[in-house]
């Protein structure tokens, strides 16, 4: 498992692939299942081929705003506008033409003015204006937005994550093995595109590499998952806000040959209750279970601002209760039986 996404009904899916092809999807269009079952095939909903991995996946409800912004595996950038991704094909459509060896890992809504902060495996990320880039057309390749040179042990780094910059919230980077922290973005200065960055993640042997990073903040949940199925959901505001410096601490504890794969944050604000709608709260026992508003609609088959008949009192103790059969005649000893009166005879 390696994405988790929250969407409406009717919002638009963008599959974005490793080889650079995007595919859109309706989220009714999705099966609607439980959580224990395994899903269908994604091959049965869109037209990838043999052996092409879902790399990216995007919600979007209007095109005719907002960049995508899609970044490489190794660290090359590119900005087109979202409404060249309104209509695609069943069978898809290119989204970047990459380079021989190259795979595209990240795709992100941006705006004018936005800033993004691309992360790399061996825990360095850089931060940069979203106006750097130019706005390039569907099938344009993309330009360097991060050097990844060759460290000491860093044999194999890669960028794995590129994130919009939000005033006031931190970023969250999360290792392979389980170990993760929350750094302020305030301390991720701008720099052009192309550099190598700061440091934003101390990576040990202990640590493993930098697996995935998010942007989040303290009122939003967080969901981990491994490569081997297994999710774990915690708060947030229970993970170290720290500096860049730091390895962080243990999020959750990997089995040997496992490793984090993906994560995903859950926003917990609930909506201000509606106008004489006061929200009451079902229990089940003793233990609350769900919300629910209280109807201000009239009960079915009467009208508003009328009340119910009112109930009948119970009958008095040894009045009978209407329609009950009359309790059975009996007669006192000695008394004598009444003779019948035949028919036909005079008396």
């Amino acid at each position: 498992m390696r994405r988790l996404l929250v969407a409406d009904t009717h919002d638009s899916l963008l599959f974005f692939t490793d080889r650079g092809r995007v595919f859109q999807l309706r989220a009714h269009e999705i099966p609607d299942t439980s959580r224990q079952a395994r899903g269908i095939p994604l091959i049965n909903l869109i037209d990838i081929e043999q052996g092409e991995l879902v790399t990216a996946l995007v919600t979007a409800r209007a095109m005719d705003r907002d960049f995508m912004v899609l970044a490489t595996k190794h660290g090359e950038v590119k900005k087109t506008a979202l409404s060249e991704f309104e209509s695609v094909r069943r069978n898809g459509l290119i989204a970047m033409d990459l380079e021989s060896g190259d795979e595209l890992v990240v795709a992100r809504l941006a705006a004018e003015g936005d800033d993004v902060v691309a992360v790399t495996s061996d825990g360095h990320a850089v931060r940069f204006a979203v106006d750097e880039l130019r706005s390039a057309s569907r099938t344009s390749g993309g330009v360097r937005g991060v050097r990844l040179p060759a460290r000491p042990g860093g044999r194999g780094t890669h960028l794995v994550s590129m994130e919009v910059v939000k005033a006031g919230e931190q970023l969250l980077t999360v290792t392979t093995n389980g170990y993760g922290k929350r750094t302020p973005v305030e301390e991720y200065p701008r720099h052009s595109r192309g550099g190598q960055g700061v440091v934003t993640h101390k990576v040990t042997d202990r640590t493993g590499p930098v697996a995935i990073a998010r942007m989040v903040n303290p009122m939003q949940e967080l969901i981990v998952i491994s490569a081997d199925g297994i999710v774990l959901r915690t708060r947030l505001d229970s993970i170290a806000n720290v500096g860049r410096g730091s390895q962080g601490v243990q999020v959750m504890r990997v089995s040997p040959g496992d490793r984090v794969a993906s994560i995903a944050t859950i926003d917990m604000a609930a909506p201000a209750p509606k106008h004489g709608a006061a929200p009451v709260r079902e229990t089940d026992g003793e233990t609350p279970t769900t919300f629910r508003r209280r109807s201000s609609a009239p009960p079915a088959g009467g009208q508003a601002g009328k009340l119910p008949p009112p109930k009948k009192a119970p009958p008095m103790k040894g009045e009978p209760s209407p329609g009950a059969m009359p309790p059975p005649k009996t007669r006192t000893r000695g008394e004598a039986k009444k003779p019948k009166s035949m028919p036909g005879r005079g008396g």
